[in-house]
């Protein structure tokens, strides 16, 4: 129960509960212009809450802004808005069922062992269930369509910020935790690797390697598994700029859509800022799924 609550607030809950106002829904914004709500007539609550605001003449933390590449109709622009007002209230829930288990968020959860400081029972487990239940809802059913909203106006950033296009994963949420070689174990998302053109692979940590280009350390000893690593310190390197060396699993970059990728939880159309947003929402809700069956 203690590792099934460790996993579900380190890796789901404080995740999802931070999509009202963390960086995942604020992304939405750079191409949802809220300013121009101000011209709404309608009689939704939330969106004349947030014309209301804009009245004031204050538009923080709105403005200042980056000017953007504002596409979307003037319905779905209003509609990614309101759901941003949601998506307030969508946070505090979130809170609330983190609070159920380990009180203030995040700190609990960062230095209690397990993130959970009270005994579960059957009601607290309930109402934690019940209040995730409408992040799951909220997630399938708002904010995955409003991101395929966003995308479908702007495909052509689909090519935007690719970088390496390799991907690898660990894997997380023991299905079966009776193997020693955590690389092999069934995991709810699968360890392994995605090439640049698009292959899958297994994981294997012998390909690790670390990196001392650009950090203070002997070049002699770059390239090195971690197991026979060795720390001799050249402070004022040429090129070097940091104590920290550089990991490498055969030149591949790591990438958080792609344990959703692996286990069939989402597509593969690159490695764009875009083309890795569906993948990462769909794992938050999977999560949920998978973990909190009753």
């Amino acid at each position: 129960m203690t590792l099934l609550h460790s996993n579900v607030h380190c890796r789901s809950t404080f995740s999802i509960s931070s999509i009202g106002v963390g960086p995942r829904f604020k992304e939405n914004l750079d191409y949802v212009d809220v300013a121009d709500v101000a011209r709404y007539e309608g009689n939704d609550s939330q969106l004349n809450s947030v014309k209301d605001f804009i009245a004031r003449g204050e538009l923080g933390p709105f403005l200042p802004r980056y000017e953007g590449d504002y596409r979307l109709p003037p319905e779905v622009n209003q509609q990614a808005v309101a759901h941003y007002v949601k998506a307030l209230e969508i946070r505090r829930i979130g809170h609330e069922a983190v609070s159920i288990f380990s009180g203030k968020i995040p700190h609990s959860v960062g230095v209690v062992p397990g993130g959970v400081t009270s005994v579960p029972t059957a009601d607290n487990i309930m109402a934690y269930i019940w209040k995730i239940k409408i992040l799951q809802d909220f997630i399938d059913n708002v904010y995955i369509p409003d991101v395929l909203a966003v995308a479908g106006a702007y495909l052509d950033y689909a090519e935007i910020g690719a970088g390496c296009k390799n991907l690898l994963a660990y894997g997380s949420f023991d299905l079966d935790g009776s193997s020693p070689d955590y690389t092999t174990r069934p995991r709810l998302f699968r360890q392994g690797t995605v090439s640049a053109d698009l292959k899958p692979g297994d994981l294997d940590t012998g390909k690790i390697t670390e990196y001392v280009k650009h950090s203070w350390y002997d070049n002699a000893t770059s390239g090195l598994h971690p197991s026979q690593g060795e720390t001799k310190p050249q402070y004022g390197k040429d090129g070097a700029y940091s104590w920290t060396k550089a990991p490498r699993y055969d030149g591949i970059k790591t990438g958080p859509s792609i344990g959703a990728i692996l286990t069939g939880w989402g597509s593969f159309r690159g490695a764009s800022m875009i083309a890795t947003k569906i993948p990462q929402i769909r794992k938050c809700s999977g999560i949920i799924d998978n973990r909190l069956q009753i």
